[in-house]
């Protein structure tokens, strides 16, 4: 009988000290049809998550409130983040697959409407139990994230202004360039032109205008509700207007020692060793 696994699968399960679990997991991503390298990149991480997880009670058998205290270390950067997230889903959807997922009772008052979606997931799109496992692992995520107590953000200090140039040089500035001037490098490669927030249109616009579009999207310009909280929303909207005033403050409210400074070209850092091994 021919190995289900492939070649670099089959070597990290058996030389893994958690060789029978691993082969568990890998069986059933291969039965659930993952692609062979999807399969390898869940069984190296879930390697490294078994030997955090405290014992199973019974053997094998865990809560999700346990694995999210063990995934939830993995959190920087983001992109190992977003990985170790994608391979919680998985083991989470396997420990219930074979009945070793704890539930617990937490008064969930989305109880109702979880059933009433799973249910219009099997009358109208037919879906099997595993994809809908995997939807309603979604939304669980999605709800403890949109639900958790966090303290509302009443004053902008200057940390909450840096915070939103860092956002918004991610976020914003690859169509509305970092100026703000929206000739940002996709827009310079062919996208469609994003706006200036220069216009005297948007420098008139109360900044309320900014949050709900960074919300709810405009024109072109997706929402991203979904990648950047409300918080940050609004340091970046905080940003906008900083960036607003340093293009049209007159001459007379920059400090004497440092206009000299205006007329200079910045330089282009050299990158350094590190830097260039890395590329």
């Amino acid at each position: 009988m021919s190995d289900p696994f492939s070649r670099i699968a089959r070597r990290l399960i058996d030389e893994s000290s958690y060789r029978q679990e691993l082969a568990e997991v890998g069986a059933w991503l291969v039965t659930e049809r993952y692609r062979p390298f999807v399969v390898e990149q869940h069984l190296r991480r879930m390697d490294y998550i078994l030997g955090r997880l405290p014992p199973g009670e019974p053997a094998g058998v865990y809560s999700a409130t346990e694995l999210d205290a063990v995934f939830s270390l993995e959190c920087s950067p983001v992109s190992r983040r977003c990985r170790f997230a994608a391979t919680h889903r998985v083991y989470q959807r396997f420990l219930a697959a074979r009945a070793r997922l704890r539930m617990e009772r937490s008064g969930d008052r989305f109880a109702d409407l979880r059933q009433r979606y799973d249910q219009f997931l099997v009358d109208i799109r037919g879906l099997s139990l595993s994809s809908r496992q995997h939807h309603a692992q979604t939304v669980a995520d999605f709800l403890k994230r949109a639900l958790r107590p966090r303290q509302p953000l009443k004053t902008l200090t200057r940390a909450d202004v840096e915070r939103g140039q860092q956002r918004f040089n991610i976020y914003c500035s690859p169509c509305h360039s970092r100026i703000g001037d929206g000739n940002g490098m996709v827009v310079r490669r062919g996208y469609r032109q994003a706006a200036s927030y220069h216009t005297e249109k948007l420098m008139k616009a109360p900044v309320g205008h900014f949050f709900d579009v960074i919300t709810n999207g405009f024109g072109a310009m997706p929402s991203y509700a979904s990648r950047v909280e409300p918080d940050d929303r609004w340091r970046i909207a905080a940003y906008i207007r900083v960036l607003q005033f340093s293009e049209a403050a007159p001459l007379d409210v920059v400090p004497a020692e440092m206009r000299g400074e205006l007329d200079k070209t910045p330089e282009t850092p050299k990158p350094t060793l590190a830097q260039g091994a890395a590329q």
